[in-house]
């Protein structure tokens, strides 16, 4: 693809941007052992609770902790 004037760079940003706005955002929350003792979930709830609020396109997942990595 070549852009050939600023007009088409502008058109191309705002598809670009229109795309990345478009995508589905994933949120995850720990719940390991130390993060549910910590409070995560009440963390989750509350975040969960706010994205349903304002309709966003946003996925708030629970997850643990993976082992043996790092």
């Amino acid at each position: 693809m070549r852009i050939r004037n600023v007009g088409q760079l502008r058109e191309y940003a705002a598809a670009a941007a229109n795309a990345l706005g478009n995508q589905e955002k994933r949120v995850f929350i720990c719940c390991g052992t130390g993060c549910v003792a910590a409070g995560s979930f009440e963390i989750y709830e509350k975040i969960r609770q706010l994205v349903e609020s304002k309709g966003l396109l946003v996925r708030v997942e629970l997850e643990e902790e993976k082992k043996g990595i790092g």
